[in-house]
């Protein structure tokens, strides 16, 4: 009997079904936000085995983790609300200057359409990524420091900006961390994979796995809404896997071509 889902050494193998009846795939999902892909993705499929997919990923979240020391959290907080004050000032800086103070582009509380309104930062040290998100709505901004959220208490710190770079004191203890440009990730991410739009269903596959291709370079068609959209490669790059075939279904947000 095949395992549909099962924990090995702090890893949750999930029987990839989407890969079913010519090939079996087990997916490593190593945090919470693996499993959760692998359900919306429909590597793992049937209520029971969902349920208990979920758990696990319940299971990895409650066993990571959160940071080294209380010092890591406390720099990553502090640098998170200095680099909000930065904003604020700049943006009140440009409100003024631009002759209509009360525009709402001017606002800096991570206002979203139909979405929570948050900010997203993204903070380096040694190699290390520190994400941090402030959700605003309620009484005070609501910290979420590696998707974990902190109420914590009041402390003193100190923080000086230069440049991208903040120099962060905290008890005692200096810092300096990074902050990573926000279009960073998105590039890495358009580098290297890309994803359905919208749900749909594939009608023609381009691409080969192992095949070099060009900016712009077909890779597949994806019908859905009665049209089709051709799915095109974002950069340079060699063909490493091609996640569906003609004639599969597919649901927003899903993989379907990985480039390297």
């Amino acid at each position: 009997m095949i395992p549909t889902v099962e924990w090995k050494n702090g890893i949750v193998m999930m029987l990839d079904q989407t890969k079913l009846p010519f090939e079996i795939v087990y997916q490593e999902c190593k945090d919470y936000q693996t499993v959760a892909r692998g359900i919306r993705e429909l590597w793992v499929r049937g209520a029971p085995a969902i349920g208990c997919a979920a758990a696990y990923g319940v299971a990895l979240e409650a066993l990571r983790p959160a940071f080294a020391s209380l010092a890591d959290f406390h720099r990553s907080l502090e640098a998170a609300f200095a680099e909000l004050a930065h904003e604020e000032a700049e943006a009140q800086r440009l409100a003024a200057a631009s002759g209509d103070f009360w525009s709402p582009w001017h606002r800096v509380d991570g206002w979203q359409l139909n979405a929570e309104a948050h900010h997203d930062f993204v903070f380096v040290e040694g190699g290390a990524e520190h994400r941090v998100r402030v959700r605003f709505g309620g009484d005070a901004p609501v910290v979420s420091i590696a998707g974990r959220e902190y109420h914590g208490k009041s402390m003193k710190t100190r923080a000086v900006r230069d440049g991208d770079d903040w120099h962060v004191l905290c008890d005692g203890i200096y810092r300096r961390l990074s902050l990573k440009p926000e279009l960073s990730d998105a590039d890495e991410e358009a580098a290297g994979s890309l994803t359905a739009p919208m749900p749909g269903r594939i009608v023609k596959v381009m691409a080969k796995a192992g095949a070099k291709v060009g900016k712009g370079e077909p890779l597949l068609i994806l019908e859905a809404m009665k049209m089709e959209h051709t799915i095109t490669a974002p950069t340079d790059g060699t063909v490493r896997t091609i996640h569906y075939g003609a004639g599969e279904q597919v649901l927003e947000g899903a993989e379907l071509v990985t480039l390297e």
